[in-house]
């Protein structure tokens, strides 16, 4: 709507403040004073009145899944609104993100387990913390924050609001029912294994390496050839010549 109306740009980009704005009050996890008052710029403490302070929400650590949000930020300049970065966490397939070679970041597709409607809960929960926000001069560009920052380095933890059941995708569901029939626990522990010492070795969280589906999938196929490890899921050839040889390795040993 904002984008169809005949308004001027500076119209344009101060309607997307307000509607970032909003959502992020609405989605808040705690004090929503210093979610409004950040809206100008204000920091306060927790005012201790209103609904969140009054009853607080039950949160859980959503360090990782506010990591891998914040790298795919980073990683595509900071240029981006939610709904892009949501489409590369997820592995959407659009022409857009071929066309700027989103497909080949380390982050392309480890959100792939969530919804895009769980994506966007967490994303309005980053903006209300005040871990990113808006660039209105830049078309509503979601930009890290300092505390984003520390969240993003692992020097600090990120406590969200949990989504409901009804917010979770499908591809969630059917991915726990395929784990649930895998049995090679052994197998996937090696790999996990690996992955942690080559993220250690890269100072880059697991994820970036690659995601647990992407274990499991591995660890179903058991590929035994460059051609048979780039049909695994989440895997692409930019993964393929950075990890290839060392997880072919353990797969091989393992067929042995």
């Amino acid at each position: 709507m904002i984008e169809e109306s005949q308004g001027e740009d500076s119209y344009k980009r101060q309607e997307r403040k307000r509607l970032q704005a909003l959502l992020a009050y609405s989605e808040a996890s705690t004090c929503r004073r210093q979610v409004l008052l950040r809206y100008f710029d204000e920091a306060t403490p927790p005012c201790g009145n209103c609904d969140l302070c009054l009853n607080p929400l039950a949160l859980v650590d959503g360090s990782v899944l506010a990591q891998k949000a914040l790298s795919a930020l980073v990683r595509t300049g900071e240029y981006f609104g939610a709904s892009h970065l949501i489409d590369v966490l997820r592995g959407a397939k659009t022409e857009k993100i071929r066309q700027r070679g989103h497909d080949t970041l380390p982050t392309y597709g480890v959100g792939a387990d969530m919804s895009k409607a769980a994506w966007q809960t967490l994303f309005h929960q980053l903006l209300a913390g005040g871990h990113i926000w808006a660039d209105v001069a830049r078309h509503g560009a979601l930009r890290l924050g300092e505390s984003g920052k520390e969240i993003l380095m692992g020097r600090a933890s990120f406590d969200y609001r949990e989504l409901p059941p009804k917010a979770l995708s499908k591809a969630k569901s059917q991915a726990k029912a395929d784990y649930s029939e895998f049995t090679d626990i052994e197998l996937f522990n090696r790999l996990k294994a690996l992955r942690l010492k080559l993220a250690q070795e890269a100072q880059v969280p697991a994820f970036v390496v690659f995601s647990d589906a992407t274990l499991h999938d591995m660890a179903a196929r058991h590929p035994q050839t460059e051609a048979d490890f780039l049909k695994v899921n989440g895997v692409g050839p930019a993964k393929l010549e950075r990890y290839g040889a060392a997880f072919l390795e353990v797969l091989r040993d393992e067929a042995v």
